[in-house]
């Protein structure tokens, strides 16, 4: 029987890279990553607003602007969906030279931890948001001085939005880094990304930790490997409630489906694999769209923050 509703996401992954194919410049590997974002956003793209977005940035930064760079495309499809765009840039704008006075790096992270609180700057005070995010930032470099850096800026942003008690919350985030080393994933970035974003369950006895890793355990068993850097993708779904063997089923369908469509330009299992685990645990989220809204969002802006990075690296071996 088919399934209608992640059909649909696919068909809207599709529309949304031909869309950014079709924007003044080529954006390539980016370009894929911010189609897949604004899919688990279930918006589609209009090539024609972005290429006029993209113009603002333009004219509103200087030629050497971080602006103008990896996170571009990012920052001008999201602008896309606002009806004052030139006001919305400036307010994204102003939340980033905020953020860079605490002493953050100016870079293309900055800028993702930026969309992170002007997408949701309706729930919160912008000011105390970025303070908090100067504390929860601390908070990491004290406890992983080696292993934080400025690719934790979106993750301490979306901390800082979702907690309800920071203190409670980071000290959880610490127990679940040490719970999950003792049960098989090794010390290191990807480690510590996956519990700043599971010290957000609304649970405190370890259970997304443990649906966590028994999800990547079945995955594996099933050949349908994720690369280690790419688990975090998982934790918005270990904290709710789903059926595992549906859900892996689900993603190892996915993955063979998706080889088929030419129009993608997915190359290698492992990322067809890790398309398609952000592709089912979108659709699983919209299933409860009010009660997930947080879970979304996250998924979201770690497909956004993965991208950039992903970008960052690519460019880095040129």
């Amino acid at each position: 029987m088919k399934n209608y509703l992640l059909e649909n996401k696919v068909n809207l992954l599709i529309k949304n890279n031909e869309q950014l194919k079709m924007t003044k410049k080529s954006w390539n590997i980016i370009g894929q990553g911010c189609a897949l974002a604004f899919t688990i956003d279930d918006k589609a793209i209009n090539h024609k607003l972005v290429d006029e977005c993209i113009d603002i940035i333009k004219d509103s930064t200087i030629i050497i602007s971080k602006f103008r760079g990896i996170s571009m495309i990012y920052v001008a499809t999201l602008l896309s969906f606002e009806d004052d765009k030139v006001g919305a840039f400036k307010v994204i704008l102003e939340i980033f030279k905020t953020l860079k006075s605490q002493g953050f790096w100016g870079n293309d992270y900055l800028i993702i931890a930026s969309l992170v609180i002007y997408k949701n700057r309706n729930k919160i005070n912008i000011y105390t948001s970025v303070e908090n995010i100067k504390y929860i930032y601390d908070y990491m470099n004290q406890k992983h001085p080696y292993l934080t850096s400025s690719d934790d800026y979106c993750n301490a942003a979306i901390i800082s939005i979702y907690s309800t008690d920071l203190k409670r919350d980071l000290e959880y985030m610490e127990e679940c880094y040490k719970f999950l080393n003792k049960n098989g994933l090794y010390k290191g970035n990807c480690l510590q990304a996956i519990s700043q974003l599971l010290c957000l369950s609304n649970n405190r006895n370890m259970a997304s930790c443990k649906n966590l890793i028994s999800l990547i355990e079945t995955l594996n068993k099933k050949s349908c490997k994720i690369s280690y850097k790419n688990y975090s993708i998982f934790a918005s779904i270990a904290m709710t409630e789903f059926e595992e063997v549906k859900i892996v089923n689900k993603i190892e369908h996915m993955s063979n489906e998706i080889k088929e469509y030419s129009d993608l330009n997915i190359w290698g299992r492992e990322k067809r694999n890790s398309i398609s685990s952000y592709l089912v645990i979108s659709q699983h989220l919209d299933e409860k769209k009010d009660e997930y809204e947080k879970l979304i969002n996250i998924s979201q802006f770690l497909c956004i923050a993965s991208g950039v990075e992903e970008a960052i690296q690519a460019s880095n071996t040129c």
